[in-house]
């Protein structure tokens, strides 16, 4: 589809001339908008679908205590969900900046006041930062480091060996934090070398 994104591409300026069409650039600036704020909403929806699972896991956990291996078992389900828990709030996060900054780029000649999306008219990264953004990946985090805690104690009631199991859940919990960081990098990555084919980027 080279045509349609080469007329995606054209950046709209006073200058446009017969090219310039405000009325087809502010529909795109629309549907732009929207799914950036359709990955915003999907953003907590999953977010408090994860909330309500680790609810779940921590629940059978305190009433699994007395058995090792089913405490075991619950806790690296929980490590589990709380690694795809931190990349999928990350994936939302830069989804929603991408679309965000491709709504940005549009410009209309008879603008006289700030769009919503004025913020990513500057050169910024699209990798999430922020306050919220960093409270929000807290939790994940937070949630993984109690269940690696909970890993080492229900090894040690199996093995019996608190060192060894100390070193087991340390080594599960580095795992976890390098999946993290490459899928993350290479969800950036793939992003960033695309950017010269979104429209208006």
């Amino acid at each position: 589809m080279p045509e349609i994104k080469q007329i995606l591409q054209q950046k709209v300026h006073a200058q446009t001339g017969k090219n310039h069409s405000e009325s087809v650039y502010a529909s795109l600036y629309n549907t732009f908008s929207a799914f950036g704020l359709n990955e915003q909403n999907l953003i907590w929806i999953r977010y408090s679908g994860f909330l309500v699972l680790q609810g779940f896991i921590i629940n059978a956990a305190i009433a699994a205590r007395d058995q090792a291996i089913i405490l075991l078992s619950l806790a690296l389900f929980g490590i589990a969900c709380s690694t795809t828990w931190h990349i999928l709030n990350f994936a939302g996060w830069l989804n929603q900046n991408v679309w965000f900054s491709i709504a940005a780029g549009i410009k209309f000649t008879k603008a006289t006041i700030p769009t919503p999306t004025t913020y990513w008219e500057m050169e910024r990264s699209k990798k999430p930062t922020g306050i919220i953004y960093g409270i929000a990946q807290s939790v994940p985090l937070a949630l993984l480091l109690v269940y690696v805690v909970i890993v080492a104690i229900a090894l040690n009631e199996m093995i019996g060996t608190l060192e060894l199991a100390t070193t087991i859940s340390a080594t599960i919990a580095v795992l976890a934090f390098l999946i993290i960081g490459i899928v993350e990098k290479l969800e950036f990555d793939a992003r960033s070398r695309h950017d010269d084919d979104m429209p208006f980027s």
